[in-house]
């Protein structure tokens, strides 16, 4: 069977939540299937991130040439009216769009990946904020996605029933089928890690990862941050590392007016930096009002950082009972969240601990796991279905 992979949103530099599935996602299914063909549609300066080192794995390039601030509006074009083309022409039997939107008038049968509806819950919650294309155009696309896919993909429970009330996609048509740890973050070496960061903090930390976009909430986490340094005088800085987004202006307008000089925000950094980050950090938090999975909190359960994060969305779900979690809306409950495992040695160690446990006996996130899921509902998708490969968790 020849199966085709949308990985047009991955481009060189950017770290999020998808582009680390992408990259996970077909390393994956390299490691686990030898029997199909895989052909891969993504843009050119992305090949190098992909490397794709597999016979069965082929890339196909798509020279998109985006203008400044136009990359998602010309992507999604290229992905409606010249993607399908593409598809019929190579023969392929079932496609994967792995992020969110997929082709409309898609050839082929196709499963499509939602991690998310979080454009949906922002143009609701937080109008205004993330941009027009985003706001009111993104959200209508990913609808008539969900509806044209044969089979759709969520990457937790959480996201599924936002599919079903939001979309109101029946359940049946959906699977769940969880992320899972970065094993390339997990093999970076102290050694090979980058040392001026901590130059500059010198201290103790809290880590928060993630690009500054408004649903990550970082303006009332830097407000909790704040609250809990005025009372508790702890000697630890808050480390903010992820790219800039939306929410950046209003972030480091807040931190001004804050006053303080124990925050930093890093921006985006290297696999490098960010392991270790993550091996020196005290906490890590997360205090976003949506998620739809929150591939951070594995990475951090994975290095064995103790968790206080949001009890909203995907998070309880993702975390178990490895973190203290508190209200992403109310300061008071976040700043004590922080300050409670701060202040005990003894519980900072156990959610260590449970970490450890919920990734070794849950072996809930692993991306091979993953890869060996998807590969069976392209198959039974596509109408073929391969031995080896089974639909059952």
């Amino acid at each position: 069977m020849r199966i085709g992979i949308d990985a047009l949103t991955l481009v060189h530099g950017h770290t999020g939540g998808v582009e680390t599935y992408i990259r996970n996602l077909i390393a994956g299914i390299g490691s686990v299937d030898t029997q199909n063909e895989y052909v891969v549609f993504a843009l050119p300066q992305a090949v190098e991130v992909l490397d794709c080192c597999y016979e069965n794995i082929k890339v196909e390039k798509c020279r998109l040439y985006a203008a400044r601030g136009l990359g998602t509006y010309l992507r999604v074009l290229y992905q409606q009216l010249v993607l399908p083309r593409r598809i019929k022409r190579l023969n392929i039997d079932v496609m994967i769009f792995a992020a969110n939107m997929g082709s409309i008038h898609c050839p082929c049968p196709s499963v499509l990946i939602i991690h998310d509806l979080i454009r949906h819950y922002c143009a609701a919650n937080l109008p205004g904020q993330m941009g027009y294309i985003k706001e009111k155009i993104l959200p209508g696309l990913i609808g008539a996605s969900a509806e044209a896919a044969t089979r759709i993909v969520a990457i937790s429970e959480f996201t599924k029933r936002d599919i079903i009330d939001r979309l109101a996609i029946p359940a049946e048509k959906i699977e769940v089928v969880p992320n899972g740890i970065d094993e390339c973050l997990l093999r970076v070496t102290a050694a090979s890690s980058g040392k001026e960061i901590f130059k500059k903090i010198r201290r103790a930390y809290i880590l928060f990862v993630g690009y500054h976009h408004p649903h990550k909430n970082l303006m009332r986490l830097v407000q909790a941050f704040s609250m809990m340094q005025d009372r508790t005088k702890t000697s630890h800085s808050l480390v903010i590392a992820g790219g800039k987004e939306a929410g950046t202006p209003a972030l480091m307008r807040q931190i001004k007016a804050l006053g303080r000089k124990d925050i930093f925000v890093l921006g985006a950094v290297s696999s490098n930096e960010l392991a270790e980050l993550y091996k020196k950090a005290s906490l890590f938090v997360l205090p976003s009002l949506i998620e739809g999975f929150g591939l951070p909190l594995v990475e951090a359960m994975s290095f064995g950082v103790p968790i206080a994060a949001s009890n909203a969305a995907s998070i309880p779900e993702v975390v178990g009972d490895a973190a203290v979690l508190f209200d992403p809306e109310d300061l008071e409950s976040m700043a004590s969240a922080m300050a409670s495992v701060l202040g005990n040695s003894d519980l900072s160690q156990e959610l260590s601990r449970r970490g450890y446990v919920r990734l070794e006996e849950t072996n809930a996130f692993s991306w091979r796991k993953t890869a060996k899921r998807l590969v069976a509902i392209a198959e039974k998708t596509g109408g073929q279905i391969s031995a080896g490969f089974e639909l059952a968790n």
